[in-house]
Formats: structure tokens, C-alpha cells, sequence
């Protein structure tokens, strides 16, 4: 999980917001998978008026993926409640789902 900090610090605003502690165990998923309830999900959530921060460029970006299986983070801390969607080695971010609006990134990297 080393890897995903660095990748995190590198494309947050401030480097040192993230650590170790923050990130929860990653855990993999299909993306047939995450593409059906997650585009459900953003679905919803404009029809509630409730958009949610980087879920759409995240289900475009993974539906142009060639992976089957992506890897899924949660960080929180006092400032950040992320779901962050990786490569299985962890040495791609595909996107963020920011709850909070807190995380500004420079650009994930496609």
C-alpha cells in the first residue's frame, strides 16, 4: 500500500496529507462489476440531485480500460473520504470519488 500513498501524495494538492493509516485494505473487483453498480449508482444520485465528485470520469476512464479486475481503496482521514481505483500492482490511479470535495488532484493519469 506504500505505492498507493506515493501515488496519492504525488497527485494531491498537499504531499504530506496522506499516510498508511489513512488507507484501508484494498480489495479487487470485476470491472463488468463496477461499471454496473457504480453507473447505477451515478444514475441515482442525479436523480436525487446529489452528484458525487469524480464518479463520472472514473466509470468513463474504467470503461476504457483493458483490465478485467481493478483494485479499490478507501482513505479517510479528518479532511478526506476517497474511494480510490487502481491497477492490481498499484502503479496506476484510474480515478477518485471524492464525498467530502476535499481532494483536489492535478490529474490522475489514464
Amino acid at each position: 500500500m506504500k505505492n498507493l500513498v506515493e501515488l496519492l501524495n504525488k497527485y494531491s494538492q498537499n504531499s504530506s496529507q496522506f499516510s498508511l493509516k489513512d488507507i484501508s485494505e484494498g480489495y479487487e473487483m470485476t470491472t463488468e462489476n463496477f461499471l454496473d453498480v457504480y453507473g447505477t449508482r451515478y444514475e441515482i444520485s442525479l436523480d436525487m440531485g446529489n452528484k458525487i465528485l469524480g464518479l463520472k470520469e472514473v466509470l468513463q476512464t474504467i470503461s476504457n480500460i483493458n483490465e478485467n479486475k481493478i483494485k479499490s481503496f478507501s482513505v479517510v482521514n479528518e479532511k478526506i473520504d476517497i474511494l480510490v481505483y487502481t491497477d492490481l500492482d498499484i502503479t496506476q490511479i484510474y480515478g477518485v470519488i471524492d464525498f467530502l470535495g476535499n481532494f483536489v488532484n492535478k490529474g490522475i493519469s489514464n
